[in-house]
């Protein structure tokens, strides 16, 4: 009998308190991805887009044709830039239409990209999620 409620005890325990943080993945879903050097547009395709959060990040996966993109935001430490495939980043929003840097926040009711770029400037992803909006 002691046996039986210490298993009990430990599966109780164990579903409670857990040792390891827990990711919260959202469902893939299919946006448009552009590619950019410097201002000039240098790719336009669809892509899949995941996201999800745990242990104080937010992340987002791009899947380009073959090519993973994958960004993390510290939601636990605000003022720590995003980093691109594990390099230091910026993030900024472009006009979904022109393609034009925002300077400010997004106009209500109309489409903008989320943008990150290396602070090396090599990589420079956005992307543009219909089902966000």
């Amino acid at each position: 009998m002691n046996k039986l409620c210490l298993i009990f005890l430990l599966l109780a325990s164990s579903a409670v308190a857990r040792p390891y943080p827990d990711a919260r993945p959202y469902p893939e879903r299919l946006g448009i991805c552009y590619g950019f050097k410097g201002d000039d547009l240098v790719l336009h395709t669809p892509c899949i887009i995941a996201a999800g959060y745990g242990a104080g990040l937010h992340y987002v996966s791009l899947t380009v044709e073959k090519t993973d993109f994958y960004i993390e935001y510290s939601y636990s430490r605000p003022n720590v830039s995003p980093t691109l495939n594990g390099k230091p980043a910026i993030s900024y929003q472009r006009d979904a239409s022109f393609f034009f840097k925002l300077t400010g926040p997004p106009v209500k009711g109309e489409d903008d990209l989320t943008c990150t770029k290396t602070t090396d400037c090599k990589v420079n992803i956005c992307y543009f999620d219909p089902s966000s909006k």
